[in-house]
């Protein structure tokens, strides 16, 4: 096809090896309607193209023999080429979630219920009008918490970082918040990028529930020691072979991980426990602070801890701490955003 050979309106069409990285756009719409018809090439490739909404960028290209205002006031009957240097860039946005996973089915889109991940896609595509794919720091099974959950998403949007804090926050239901938003280099991804992560397990130790903290911590009626909990919670700092600590359905292909601090405390009727590691596997907090819990009511020593590790049978480590307690706390990264709101 030549350079000014046209086809069917609204197609995308290939020049040549030497022109590769353009697209021709062929339509007949005005200049100021083409905001999301006009095709600009992919980074990923060449055989897709992604529509581009924002066209201010596109009232600065130089058309032969057409004026800016002709081009705004008369249609567009003949192709022209749009240099890959001419395409808005994509935006890298990590969001900073906060949110609490009772309704929720888990962060993950699921076919069964409502996930964190799809209520916030839909909100994010109803404000950039795009299909929005949002990443995060790591899947929260249904029930879990989240008090820093890092998720980012790609957009060819110039909403500012203000714009998305508040616009999504006034969409999502109250039991997710954004409480920040970064406009980060474009290599950052929420779950790659992660160095290490902490979780809090929060456990009532008292002798009844409460109907305000019910959905926020396991309740354990059995006074616990808090100084023995932490005591055998030493012994899992460390790489370590955690096979005992995963669910049946883990999927991950080795159980080794690295625990670089476990922290056990007590605040009134409340025994938190609180672990950074390199990463986790499925109910790996869970199944640790079971364990812990075993060891505060004396049926478990460190000895017998270490001894749970080094079996790697998960039948060894037989408590699993409910899901309601479990918060992701925060997620580390050593890179540093480009901007930020708040």
């Amino acid at each position: 096809m030549g350079a000014g050979e046209q086809v069917e309106k609204g197609g995308l069409a290939r020049k040549g090896q030497a022109e590769d990285s353009y697209f021709h756009y062929f339509g007949s719409l005005n200049f100021r309607q083409a905001k999301s018809t006009v095709f600009c090439p992919l980074r990923q490739g060449f055989s897709h193209g992604r529509p581009c909404r924002d066209t201010s960028y596109l009232l600065s290209l130089p058309f032969p023999g057409k004026t800016q205002d002709s081009l705004a006031s008369r249609p567009l009957r003949r192709s022209f080429l749009l240099p890959p240097e001419s395409c808005p860039p994509l935006r890298n946005i990590r969001l900073t979630l906060e949110y609490e996973g009772t309704a929720y089915v888990g962060w993950q889109t699921q076919p069964n219920g409502v996930s964190i991940q799809s209520t916030l896609e839909a909100a994010i595509g109803k404000m950039t009008g795009e299909k929005i794919k949002l990443t995060a720091s790591g899947r929260t099974d249904a029930g879990v918490h989240a008090l820093a959950q890092p998720a980012n998403f790609k957009t060819e949007s110039s909403i500012p970082l203000k714009g998305f804090v508040h616009g999504l926050n006034s969409l999502i239901p109250d039991d997710i918040c954004v409480k920040r938003a970064a406009l980060m280099p474009e290599s950052f991804d929420s779950r790659r990028s992660a160095l290490r992560k902490t979780y809090l397990y929060r456990i009532l130790n008292a002798p009844v529930n409460s109907a305000l903290q019910r959905r926020f911590c396991w309740h354990v009626s059995k006074e616990l020691d808090a100084e023995a909990m932490a005591e055998a919670g030493r012994e899992l700092v460390g790489v370590h072979d955690f096979e005992a600590f995963r669910s049946v359905g883990c999927e991950a292909e080795h159980a080794v991980r690295e625990i670089y601090s476990l922290v056990v405390r007590r605040e009134g009727d409340f025994v938190e426990i609180e672990v950074t590691g390199s990463g986790f596997l499925r109910h790996m907090v869970r199944v640790i602070t079971g364990t812990l819990a075993e060891a505060g009511q004396g049926r478990l020593t460190a000895l017998g801890l270490r001894g749970i590790i080094t079996a790697k049978e998960r039948v060894r480590a037989v408590m699993t701490a409910p899901v309601q307690g479990l918060f992701l706390k925060e997620v580390f990264y050593d890179m540093e955003p480009l901007e930020l709101y708040p």
